[in-house]
């Protein structure tokens, strides 16, 4: 049973989004707004604590891609200190959200990628291999762009597609180093010591140095990671306060957890 809830913080924010987008049609101070958000990011939140307090032991698999590759959720130390950071913050920030959006436009939209992106969020937390984390790492960014050109102006739009250009250039040298990963090590899921295999590494160390480099630079673009940031100062004057507090506060820390979970 313990196992399973590890999947209810990321799916029921994605549900929860997916019905305020059913309110799209309604007036922008519609208070089924407030409610749907305010009611399923507070109880995501009270699912993540219960998680953290309970701990369970064992992973689950929501499906197999191919071979041994799977999406599978689990906890361990590192992630727990992510989903804690997001399982605190988020509320107070959609509880701020309220307010500053109050005489904004697509409301129901801004609020359903709000609670989606929470949902994605916690999926990178609870990531208990490279691939899905990989994943949840592209969703996050695609479920983002929405807060970037949410005022719809041209300056918005520019800054959207610079932060999108980051993004996919970065994900995109990350997937490259996923595949050499795979081959290099015995296991893609996070285990604690790591998991290379020394005898394929053995006079291969410089092609594990360069492997290592371009994932550092994939994840550092998320990151922000300096010469990386240029999408940061673009992006956060044009996004909503709301989007820009999660962005720097929360969002960028993922790129951090990625870059962690690749060096251990």
């Amino acid at each position: 049973m313990k196992e399973l809830m590890l999947a209810a913080p990321v799916f029921l924010p994605l549900a929860g989004g997916a019905a305020l987008l059913t309110l799209s049609g309604r007036q922008k101070d519609s208070p089924a707004i407030k409610i749907v958000s305010g009611a399923f990011t507070l109880g995501v939140s009270l699912v993540i604590f219960w998680l953290l307090g309970r701990k369970p032991e064992d992973g689950l698999v929501l499906f197999r891609l191919y071979g041994s590759l799977t999406v599978k959720f689990q906890m361990d130390a590192m992630g727990s200190v992510f989903l804690s950071l997001i399982g605190f913050l988020w509320p107070l920030a959609t509880l701020y959200s309220f307010e500053y959006m109050k005489h904004e436009e697509r409301k129901p939209a801004f609020f359903a990628y709000y609670l989606m992106t929470y949902g994605i969020t916690a999926g990178i937390a609870l990531a208990g291999n490279l691939v899905t984390l990989y994943l949840f790492y592209e969703m996050m960014t695609l479920l983002t762009v929405p807060f970037v050109i949410h005022s719809g102006t041209e300056e918005a739009t520019k800054a959207a597609m610079k932060y999108l250009g980051y993004s996919i250039f970065g994900a995109g040298l990350a997937l490259l180093g996923a595949f050499f990963l795979n081959y290099y090590c015995d296991s893609i899921t996070f285990t604690a010591g790591g998991t290379l295999n020394t005898s394929l590494v053995s006079g291969n160390e410089n092609t594990l140095l360069v492997i290592f480099l371009i994932m550092m630079i994939g994840f550092g673009c998320k990151a922000g990671m300096w010469p990386l940031h240029g999408w940061l100062p673009t992006a956060h004057p044009v996004a909503p306060s709301p989007a820009s507090a999660v962005l720097s506060g929360i969002i960028t820390k993922g790129g951090v957890l990625a870059m962690i979970r690749v060096a251990y």
